[in-house]
């Protein structure tokens, strides 16, 4: 048998790919090693078979092995692997590759319209074709792209599509080699598919495995990820590079990555050269910005004109298209550093504090001479625009409620002066560099120009580079921030979330679905064509939020005094000695608890995690520490020697059947109960619930109504008074449970001294119930019942949407398609105007204002369908607003 020489390099970690002298790809397959001696030894081993009597069996393996290689070579041609040439960066194509440069132009897929575009480095748009599609390669003479299970070859000098190939399954990611060889992504492994004319065959397994999710072939290896978004493991080849990966891409001969604490570049070709990971060369991939790179300009917003003309042309209200919202986005900063999450937070203290004028205020005058006008009795959310050199800079010399308290007062210089630095502001404002300062928590306000000296730069400058709290800053001119980034379930980049102060007042805007604006918009506007720098506060990860309670983000708990943000839930607490409880607690301070401590550990005891032990008989004051915030509770230790009178229990119980139950009690029933409490091995919180829930007495199936009277009888030993029982009643009619109404009761005061009458225990009831969890969420639900549907909420249907908005399961997106698009719905017939006035009912807690009900007709007159009616509706800024006030997430 004649031998065939092959020369074999390592591709892809375990794969051998070997090339035959006339240069072609002869034989790849998973093998257990890369080096060519390991082949020698393998040929010396077949020839030593022979010498031992097993020569024919070595004959018969070298046959198939030339068999599969001839098989393969019809598949598969050579790549040029001297000049390794990919149709588009992996940065985009790790992103799903609806974005490709080329040269000063960037070419990308508009999802909104369906078509595939090209941007000059002017803004010019050209559109190439009327196709949609991911994973953008760009070639000088064709395009490729895949749709769905299909790779696509479209031509760029006569605009002909045509396919080349469909795979079994959808194609996740894939890359164009020198237009001669495809590596795709599909079911967790890697594919190869060679381009040649002489190809006729499948495409080849080059990297079994099923679990991966990203991966860059390149001219050393393979470079690939398996894990979670936010959490994933890359490796080179076999080697384990880094994990909890939150992104990573390749440019320039390096590899990048980003996790949640750090930026790391290492050289692609050092990592499989060396092949230990104490060898891989890391370092930051922020570079250090010198004082040549700072030129000092004069403040000027250059792009302030135009924010002010989209603004006052009513750009920011937005009506989405439908097909692209279908994508589940998952939120970034759910996931980021505490320091990350309040640079956003203190962004939006500046873009949420809301404020009405009590008479037209003047806005930021554009040199045309065209103003913008704040008027009179109109809510507005967001600081206004302006450059108060010599005025009041909010919130830097003076607080958020000093503007809040300003705008409440005409007396005020909000009316009475102006701002005249550069132009003609309000009194009370801020501009770009100041919004983005006070965000990254500086010591002092800086401008465009002086940010970067407490800036990292991020390098390289690219899109996918990006993370939250980042900055946008070109020097001289604007700066804006980055509040948030949207994956979807593949861990492709789907929107970007960009926060900024400009004329007439803070704005947010996203590019990507859900937004007005492509990712490719984005990257034209900031990056790529707009001169801006991307930087990172050097202090990201250690900027403290402040509670301010003029604008509560996410729950922030304000009272009237802004006090009391930590508290038991009981104040006093009743225990026999030797027996133990968990103190519960309302923490709503945003820090842990810090200490727990009892000023009389002779009576009680408590543990670092809250459990209080009756040690003698007495009071003790148990004190809990939450940052600097404090509360008391007495805990009151009895023995059981204390409860004698058996008779006074009795007769305590006997209230519970003739108020709860309504009859007599029995024999059984009443010795059972007085022993139980008695003894200490129950309270008297737990048997009243005892009694509610009991089968008998849920099988009255009595009113809210009638439960609340029986409830004051039993606890109270009175009547009702007519303003505590409707406020019991409203919190029933928002959807709250009777568990919570019983933990209302059994904790208050004349509970708590009627059960010491009685000589037992008060313990505690608290409700579990899903929907006493977060009562502003539960409220939403009920009210989308009712503005809706028209109808009380049937218990299955309400508890099932709150576990689904608690567990992020649905958001405030499904939660208006799933009662606007409902069957029910449907069903009701209702007029196009009759629609539209529940719309606005339901997702704007208003009536309709004439102008808004006719423009939406209009809409649908011209064909928009009811779901893209609520779509429009849902990413307006009200309904955004009223999520937020009912803490549900948007999208």
């Amino acid at each position: 048998m004649k031998k065939k020489y092959v020369v074999c390099l390592l591709a892809f970690s375990l794969t051998f790919t070997c090339i035959s002298p006339t240069g072609t790809i002869v034989y790849a397959s998973e093998m257990g090693s890369s080096s060519q001696q390991e082949e020698e030894k393998s040929v010396e081993t077949n020839e030593t078979a022979g010498q031992n009597g097993d020569f024919t069996e070595a004959l018969d393996g070298l046959e198939q092995q030339e068999s599969a290689l001839e098989e393969t070579t019809e598949q598969l041609n050579l790549l040029n692997v001297s000049s390794w040439n990919l149709g588009n960066g992996s940065a985009y194509i790790l992103n799903g590759g609806t974005i490709a440069m080329e040269g000063d132009s960037a070419i990308a897929f508009d999802e909104e319209d369906g078509c595939l575009t090209q941007t000059d480095a002017d803004g010019n748009v050209t559109v190439l074709a009327q196709v949609n599609g991911r994973n953008l390669n760009v070639f000088d003479d064709y395009i490729y792209y895949t749709d769905g299970e299909a790779l696509v070859r479209l031509s760029r000098a006569d605009g002909s599509v045509e396919t080349i190939f469909t795979a079994e399954n959808t194609i996740h990611q894939l890359y164009v080699v020198n237009e001669k060889a495809v590596y795709f992504l599909m079911d967790g492994s890697v594919w190869a598919f060679s381009l040649g004319e002489e190809a006729n065959g499948a495409p080849v397994l080059v990297k079994e495995d099923g679990a991966i999710t990203g991966f860059i072939p390149t001219e050393y290896g393979m470079i690939y990820a398996k894990g979670d978004l936010f959490d994933r493991t890359v490796y080179a080849g076999e080697m384990e590079v880094k994990s909890g990966v939150w992104s990573f891409y390749t440019e320039n001969g390096d590899l990048y990555i980003s996790t949640a604490d750090e930026d790391e570049r290492m050289s692609v070709s050092e990592l499989f050269g060396v092949y230990s990971a104490e060898a891989v060369s890391t370092y930051s991939i922020g570079e250090e910005v010198t004082a040549d790179e700072i030129f000092h300009e004069a403040e000027d917003c250059v792009v302030c004109d135009e924010n002010a003309e989209l603004v006052a042309s009513g750009a920011e209200t937005f009506v989405a298209d439908e097909e692209p919202l279908e994508v589940t986005a998952i939120s970034a900063y759910a996931n980021v550093s505490n320091g990350q999450k309040n640079i956003v937070k203190r962004a939006r203290q500046m873009h949420e504090v809301e404020w009405t004028p009590l008479q037209d205020i003047v806005s930021w005058k554009r040199d045309d001479g065209y103003v913008i006008t704040f008027r009179k009795g109109v809510t507005y959310n967001g600081l206004p625009y302006g450059q108060p050199v010599y005025a009041k800079y909010v919130p830097w010399n003076a607080t958020l409620k000093e503007f809040v308290a300003a705008v409440k007062n005409e007396d005020s210089k909000m009316y009475t002066s102006r701002s005249t630095y550069n132009r003609s502001a309000p009194y009370y404002s801020s501009d770009c560099s100041a919004f983005v300062s006070w965000a990254w928590g500086l010591s002092s306000r800086q401008t465009t120009s002086s940010i970067p000296y407490f800036a990292t730069k991020v390098t390289p400058q690219n899109l996918y580079g990006l993370q939250v709290g980042d900055a946008l800053d070109k020097s001289g001119s604007h700066v804006v921030l980055v509040e948030d980034i949207g994956y979807d379930d593949d861990g492709d980049i789907v929107y970007i979330d960009i926060m900024e102060q400009t004329p007439p007042k803070t704005k947010e805007t996203r590019y990507g679905i859900g937004g007005e604006k492509s990712l490719s918009d984005l990257y034209t506007r900031y990056i790529e064509n707009g001169g801006y720098v991307i930087y990172r506060s050097k202090t990201r990860d250690s900027v403290k939020y402040t509670h301010d309670c003029t604008v509560p983000i996410d729950g922030d708990y304000c009272s009237s005094s802004c006090r009391n943000r930590v508290s038991f839930e009981n104040k006093d607490v009743y225990l026999y000695a030797g027996k133990s409880m968990t103190l519960s607690l309302t923490n709503n301070t945003g820090t842990s608890v810090t200490s727990w401590s009892t000023k009389n550990p002779s009576v009680a005891t408590i543990t670092s995690g809250g459990v209080v032990t009756g040690v003698s008989a007495g009071t003790a004051q148990i004190v809990v520490k939450a940052g600097s915030y404090t509360s008391t509770c007495t805990v009151h230790v009895i023995t059981e020697q204390e409860v004698v009178d058996r008779a006074a229990v009795k007769e305590f119980v006997t209230r519970l059947y003739k108020n709860i139950l309504g009859r007599d009690p029995d024999t059984n029933g009443l010795n059972a109960w007085v022993e139980e409490l008695a003894t200490g091995k129950q309270t008297g919180s737990g048997t009243v619930a005892g009694f509610f829930f009991s089968k008998e007495f849920l099988g009255k199936d009595i009113s809210d109504d009638e439960f609340v009277t029986i409830l004051y009888r039993t606890i109270f030993d009175r009547e009702p008074d007519p303003s505590g029982k409707n406020a019991w009643l409203r919190v029933l009619a928002k959807g709250q449970s009777r568990n919570h109404v019983i933990s209302g009761f059994t904790g208050s005061t004349e509970f708590k001294d009627m059960c010491a009458d009685y000589g037992i225990l008060t313990g505690s009831y608290k409700s579990t119930e899903i929907v006493d969890k977060k009562p502003d969420v539960t409220a939403f639900v009920v009210r989308m019942y009712e503005t809706c549907l028209d109808r009380k909420p049937d218990k299955n249907g309400l508890y099932a949407w709150v576990e689904e908005l608690l567990n992020g399961d649905s958001n405030g997106l499904d939660i208006a398609k799933g009662f606007l698009l409902s069957q029910e719905m449907d069903r009701k017939d209702l007029s196009d105007s009759d629609f539209l006035d529940i719309c606005y009912r339901a997702l704007f807690d208003r009536k309709a204002d004439a102008a808004g009900k006719q423009d939406w007709q209009d809409q649908i007159d011209d064909g928009a369908s009811r779901k893209r009616v609520v779509v429009g509706f849902v990413y307006s800024q009200e309904y955004m607003k009223l999520c937020r006030n009912y803490g549900i997430q948007l999208d």
